[in-house]
C-alpha cells in the first residue's frame, strides 16, 4: 500500500506544478532551424518551465506553405512573443504597441548575392544588373538603405521578380538575389555555384537582426513575467551556441519542418548555420540579447528616409528596460512618502498655529471673565453700600433688588454666548484638523498593508512614525478640545434672601 502512496503524492506535485505554469506563445519569424537554437534550448533545458512558462514555439511556415507574421500574430493576440526585426518599426509605425525585449543578432544577416564572375565590387554596380527584389520587404529595405548612404536612387535599380529558392539565379533570369548569410550560402554550395556577396553593414547600414519583443500591453500588466522569460531565453542563448552540435542535431532530429526548399541532410543544414548565428550574435563579444535603443533610433531614422515609416518614433518605450521601470517605480514611490511627510509637516504647523491661536482665545476670555470678576466686586461693594440704604427704605430695596438681578442676568448671558462660542470654534477646527489626518492615516496604512514587500526596512519604519505622528497629533487635538469645555459650565440660577444673609 505504501509503495502506491508515494508515486501518487508525485504525480499529484507534477500535476500541479503543470497547472501553475503559464501557457504562452513564441511566434518565430521562419521554419524551425539553427537560426532559433535558443529558444529551443530554454524549452529543452527546463529554463522556460523555471520561469513559470509552458512554452508553444510555432513555426513561422504552416504546413500548406504559408508565411505568417509574427508581428501580426502578437498584434491580433495569437502570440505573446514574437521574433522579428525591421517589421517591428514598421508594426510601431502603425499603430501597434511593440517592444523589444532583446536583440539576439546583433547584426543583419542581409547580403546580395552574384556569381563570382559578376561585376559586382560596390552599390553602384547595382545599376548595371539584373537584381531580384521584392520591394520595401525587410531585406528589401537594407538594399535602399545602403543605396541611400552611396548616394544612389534606389529607383534607378530595376527591381526583377524574386521567387523562392535560387532557380531564376542559377538559370540566370537575375544576376543578383537577396538573402541571408545563414541559408543561401548552403542553398548555392549544394549547386557547385561559387559567389560574392555584398553587405549593407559594409556601407553602414547596421541594422539589427533576430529580436524578441511583445506587445506593451503584456508589460504593464505583468512585467516581473516578462523579465523572467526574458532572462529564460537569453540563458537558453548562451546553452545552445555554448552546444551548438547538440542543439543543432537535436532541432534536425525531432522538429517538424514545413519550408521544403531546403534539400539534402537536415543535420548538415542545421550545422552549417552555427557559425552564421554565432557570428551575428557576436557571442562572447557582446553581452547575450544586448540591446542599444540608438542602433534602433538609427535604423528608425534610415527607414524613415526611404519612406517605409511616415510617424515620429516614441523612444520612451521601444525597449524594455526593467532597471528603468524599477527606478520610475522607486520614483513613485517617493513621491508618495514625500507627499505624506510634507502632508504631515503641513498638519503639524497647523495644529500648531490652532493650538496658538487657541491660547489667545482662552487668554482673551479668561481676561474678560476677571473684568466682569472685578465688576462684580464693585457692585458688590456697591451692593454693601446699598443694604444700609435698603435699611432705610424696603422701596429703595427691592427697586435696586430688580436691577441688581437684571445685570446679572445679563452678565450670564453674556458669557454662555462667549463660551458656546469657543465651543462652536474648537469643534470646527477640531473636524477641519481630523479630516487630513484620517487622509493621512489611511493611505499610509494602506502603503504599509498593500505594498509592504517592495519597501525595505527604513521606508516601512517612516511610514510607521507617519502613522504613530498621526495619532499622536489625534490625540492633541482631542486634549485640546478637552480644554476648550473646561470654561463652559451649565449655570444654575436661585433667589437669595439678602437679609437672610446679611443677618447670617
Amino acid at each position: 500500500m505504501k509503495g502506491h502512496i508515494l508515486p501518487g503524492i508525485l504525480l499529484l506535485l507534477m500535476v500541479t506544478d503543470a497547472q501553475a505554469l503559464e501557457n504562452v506563445v513564441l511566434q518565430l519569424r521562419w521554419d524551425h532551424q539553427f537560426q532559433f537554437a535558443g529558444y529551443y534550448a530554454a524549452q529543452w533545458q527546463g529554463y522556460y518551465q523555471e520561469a513559470g512558462f509552458a512554452v508553444e514555439i510555432r513555426s513561422a511556415v504552416t504546413p500548406e506553405g504559408r508565411i505568417i507574421s509574427a508581428t501580426q500574430e502578437v498584434a491580433q493576440g495569437r502570440a505573446d512573443f514574437g521574433v522579428g526585426a525591421a517589421d517591428i518599426l514598421i508594426a510601431r509605425d502603425q499603430g501597434i504597441p511593440l517592444v523589444v525585449l532583446a536583440s539576439i543578432f546583433q547584426q543583419s544577416a542581409a547580403g546580395f548575392y552574384a556569381n563570382e564572375e559578376t561585376q559586382l565590387q560596390s552599390p553602384a554596380d547595382l545599376l548595371n544588373l539584373r537584381v531580384a527584389r521584392r520591394v520595401n520587404d525587410l531585406i528589401d529595405v537594407e538594399l535602399q538603405a545602403m543605396l541611400l548612404s552611396e548616394g544612389i536612387d534606389p529607383q534607378k535599380v530595376i527591381p526583377y521578380p524574386h521567387e523562392s529558392g535560387v532557380e531564376h539565379f542559377v538559370s540566370g533570369r537575375v544576376d543578383v538575389i537577396p538573402g541571408y548569410r545563414i541559408n543561401l550560402p548552403y542553398a548555392l554550395a549544394k549547386r557547385d555555384i561559387r559567389f560574392k556577396v555584398l553587405r549593407p553593414i559594409n556601407y553602414g547600414i547596421d541594422f539589427y537582426g533576430d529580436s524578441l519583443f511583445t506587445l506593451r500591453s503584456r508589460i504593464d500588466r505583468d512585467p516581473e513575467g516578462v523579465q523572467r522569460f526574458v532572462q529564460a531565453t537569453l540563458k537558453g542563448w548562451v546553452y545552445a551556441l555554448s552546444h551548438a552540435y547538440q542543439i543543432a542535431d537535436r532541432i534536425a532530429d525531432e522538429l517538424p519542418r514545413n519550408d521544403k526548399s531546403v534539400s539534402g541532410n537536415l543535420r548538415e543544414y542545421n550545422r552549417f548555420q552555427i557559425d552564421g548565428v554565432i557570428s551575428l550574435a557576436l557571442f562572447g563579444v557582446v553581452e547575450t540579447g544586448h540591446v542599444n535603443a540608438n542602433r534602433w533610433f538609427h535604423m528608425y531614422q534610415l527607414m524613415r528616409g526611404i519612406g517605409i515609416l511616415k510617424n515620429p518614433l516614441n523612444m520612451d518605450d521601444l525597449v524594455f528596460d526593467p532597471e528603468k521601470m524599477r527606478r520610475e517605480k522607486e520614483a513613485r514611490m517617493f513621491a508618495i512618502l514625500g507627499n505624506l511627510f510634507y502632508g504631515f509637516v503641513g498638519v503639524t504647523l497647523l495644529i500648531l498655529m490652532w493650538s496658538f491661536m487657541l491660547r489667545r482665545m482662552v487668554k482673551k476670555k479668561a481676561n474678560q471673565l476677571r473684568e466682569v470678576n472685578q465688576r462684580l466686586d464693585q457692585d458688590n461693594v456697591a451692593l454693601r453700600k446699598m443694604e444700609t440704604l435698603l435699611r432705610q427704605s424696603e422701596n429703595q430695596y427691592r427697586l435696586l433688588n430688580v436691577d441688581l438681578e437684571a445685570r446679572i442676568h445679563e452678565r450670564t448671558a453674556q458669557l454662555e454666548a462667549a463660551n458656546q462660542e469657543l465651543e462652536t470654534f474648537a469643534y470646527s477646527v477640531s473636524h477641519d484638523l481630523k479630516a487630513p489626518l484620517r487622509g493621512i492615516d489611511g493611505y499610509s496604512r494602506l502603503l504599509l498593508e498593500d505594498h509592504e514587500e517592495p519597501l525595505d526596512a527604513e521606508r516601512q519604519q517612516f511610514l510607521r512614525n507617519i502613522r504613530s505622528g498621526v495619532l499622536q497629533m489625534h490625540a492633541l487635538i482631542n486634549d485640546l478640545l478637552a480644554y476648550s469645555r473646561m470654561e463652559r459650565r451649565a449655570l444654575h440660577c436661585d433667589l437669595l434672601d439678602l437679609r437672610v444673609l446679611l443677618a447670617g
